[in-house]
């Protein structure tokens, strides 16, 4: 099933009805249609989505200062307290990953707020 929006200016009821007609008589079967008095460069509603930016950055960090980390826990000695910072910039990229990877409602930009 796809979705077909129309922007028509100050559509009623009788224009409703006739486009419906005009599409049935096309072959075309309408599910479903009704009059949404939003403005028409207002956006729709936002889907809830994931935020790749965010998750990739987060990935990257608890990565890379994971890695490091455990080397210097394994190198041993002195390496221990440098150990245990690069080890909360590892976490910090973990929960910014675990906030990344919630579906959300996310603003989104138009197509007007792009340029």
């Amino acid at each position: 099933m796809s979705t077909l929006r129309l922007a028509v200016a100050n559509a009623d009821e009788n224009t409703r009805r006739r486009a419906v007609d005009a599409l049935h008589d096309a072959g075309i079967e309408v599910t479903h249609a009704q009059i949404d008095d939003r403005p028409s460069n207002e956006a729709p509603a936002a889907e809830p989505s994931r935020d790749p930016t965010i998750i990739t950055l987060g990935a990257g960090l608890m990565g890379i200062f994971g890695a490091l980390g455990a080397w210097m826990a394994v190198m041993g000695g002195w390496w221990i307290a440098p150990a245990v910072v690069v080890s909360l910039v590892s976490l910090f990229g973990a929960c910014g990953m675990a906030y990344g990877l919630q579906r959300t409602n996310r603003p989104r930009k138009t197509t007007q707020e792009k340029t």
